[in-house]
């Protein structure tokens, strides 16, 4: 055998047993990603975003819009969710998933001070309707720190019902009481719940 075979033949070899194999070649993350965006779990991730934005957008009229503050809220508490949004998949891609959507990072405990009539309860309220109406079998729990503001005409369960009202057109409920409300979306229902906290009689 010449020096000549001896040094292509390896070669030869190994492009015959790939030829016949079906493994598929190594990718750098960024291909990786792309590959992995025909999966059920990734693209059902991006489609929940999407909407989520396109419903937080229409919160914005020419009469009334969000303050700064309260779109910082908002996003920051939505990283904060990617996991429930995108499911196991974003432990293999979390840094492109961040980057898909604009996130610097991500943390699941979001602390919010802000000065009295700042905006926060609205910006959170606003945000449980968007991700009721976008996040199929979604349960959100919430608790204020009184019944006043758990229930009631000025709690967090009539803030949540004024907003699905007003800005999404939505009156059809599965469920409502003083602390829950539950409706039904494309087949699957979503629900909120306002817990009372502190002195009963404030």
């Amino acid at each position: 055998m010449c020096i000549a075979e001896i040094l292509t033949r390896p070669k030869r070899d190994l492009e015959e047993c790939l030829k016949g194999s079906r493994v598929r070649p190594t990718f750098t993350r960024k291909q990786e990603f792309t590959y992995s965006l025909h999966s059920s779990d990734v693209e059902k991730g991006h489609m929940i975003m999407y909407q989520i934005q396109e419903c937080l957008k229409k919160l914005d009229t020419e009469k009334e819009w969000r303050t700064k503050d309260q779109r910082i809220i908002q996003q920051k508490i939505l990283a904060g969710l990617l996991r429930l949004i995108y499911g196991k998949c974003l432990e293999d891609h979390e840094v492109e998933i961040l980057d898909h959507n604009g996130f610097d990072f991500r943390d699941p405990l979001v602390f919010v001070t802000m000065p009295r009539r700042g905006g926060k309860t609205e910006a959170i309220i606003q945000l449980i309707c968007v991700l009721l109406l976008c996040v199929p079998g979604i349960t959100i729990r919430a608790v204020a720190p009184s019944f006043r503001t758990a229930g009631g005409e000025s709690g967090l369960v009539a803030g949540v019902k004024r907003v699905l009202a007003d800005k999404f057109k939505w009156v059809s409920y599965d469920k409502v009481t003083e602390e829950v409300v539950r409706i039904k979306v494309n087949g699957t229902v979503r629900s909120f719940h306002s817990h009372p906290g502190g002195n009963p009689d404030k």
